[in-house]
């Protein structure tokens, strides 16, 4: 499991401690696809990626025409190209299988 809110990220891995080494949580800004290819390669290492739950998402709450470009932009770059991260960073290894 990756987050970039690393308190939320540490809380939902105690909350999943019975399945023991099964689950590894660490902090990725899946905005960076080298940290996002640097991680899945260092996963890969560990244990071949046979899916991925790629699902990073944020949002806001108001009125899109009171939001700032920065703001639209945050958007678009973790609930889009996050995902689009994973993927090219993931499949490769997931198509040599």
């Amino acid at each position: 499991m990756v987050d970039r809110a690393e308190k939320k990220l540490l809380a939902a891995g105690e909350s999943l401690a019975d399945y023991g080494n099964k689950v590894h949580t660490e902090w990725l800004d899946v905005t960076d696809y080298d940290a996002f290819r640097s991680f899945i390669a260092r996963v890969e290492e560990k244990e071949p990626i046979d899916y991925i739950f790629d699902n990073a998402g944020v949002g806001w709450g108001g009125f899109f025409g009171a939001e700032t470009i920065d703001n639209i932009r945050k958007v678009l770059d973790v609930n889009l190209y996050g995902v689009i991260h994973g993927v090219k960073a993931a499949l490769p290894y997931m198509l040599k299988r």
